[in-house]
């Protein structure tokens, strides 16, 4: 296999998994304070908040990275292709 294929299905995956740890994170949040709670479930979601917030930051950055990469690399492969097919057609 090609190392710029293993790259990108490895940032792929790892995008993935952000998300659905991101997913599992969100079903601990509670959007609303009841007042049944008290101030003793304020700390908690303060807690999930700046989780989801740290994950949402590196869940970005990395899809950034993720597709800049795919695009990169697939140009490249055109390019090569496109030159080999106009070589190889003289």
């Amino acid at each position: 296999m090609n190392i710029n294929l293993i790259v990108g299905m490895i940032l792929i995956l790892v995008v993935i998994s952000l998300a659905l740890w991101r997913l599992a994170v969100a079903k601990q949040e509670d959007d609303s304070v009841h007042l049944v709670h008290g101030i003793s479930a304020i700390p908690r979601q303060a807690t999930i908040v700046h989780r989801l917030e740290v994950i949402d930051k590196w869940g970005k950055l990395l899809t950034v990275i993720t597709v800049a990469y795919v695009i990169i690399v697939g140009a490249i492969y055109t390019y090569r292709y496109w030159v080999q097919a106009s070589t190889i057609a003289r």
